[in-house]
């Protein structure tokens, strides 16, 4: 049972932490970046990008943008443990392992932001939410941010 609680604590900060900028990698942390990113799949990078969607929308502020049922982020809450569980004991077990004991929590945490990171670029690198990025470009000044950015006050 402790280490089944081990495991929740580990996956709660992973995730909570994987976009922080104040984790430290070390070689064992990097081992274990690159495995998380060559042993996941598009689909795997789809689940995880649906798991952090599903828990900002959960904010205040947010939650008008989404109707997720309950029932809808549980089956995300599953499949990204599922998910995790995978590539933490199996395909990058040895990394896992070797990250927590020789160099920490905090460096098995900057793993995952690789990860993240990884998985992120996945979702925006698609023509569809690119280009409903670019919708940002019509409410700009170009001349008022040029001004900004060029001439000296």
């Amino acid at each position: 049972m402790r280490n089944r609680h081990l495991f929740s604590a580990v996956l709660l900060v992973s995730g909570l932490m994987m976009f922080s900028t104040s984790a430290h990698a070390g070689p064992r942390s990097d081992a274990l970046g690159q495995c998380l990113v060559q042993k996941s799949t598009d689909n795997d990078h789809l689940v995880l990008v649906r798991w952090m969607f599903s828990a900002m929308v959960q904010h205040p502020e947010l939650a008008q943008l989404s109707k997720l049922s309950e029932s809808d982020r549980e089956r995300i809450d599953a499949d990204v443990a599922k998910l995790f569980q995978r590539l933490i004991t199996e395909d990058c077990r040895a990394e896992a392992r070797s990250v927590v004991q020789e160099e920490g929590m905090i460096a098995f945490q900057s793993s995952f932001e690789v990860f993240g990171k990884v998985a992120a670029q996945a979702i925006f690198g698609h023509s569809a939410v690119n280009a409903a990025m670019g919708g940002l470009q019509k409410h700009l000044d170009g001349e008022v941010l040029s001004k900004a950015l060029m001439s000296e006050d």
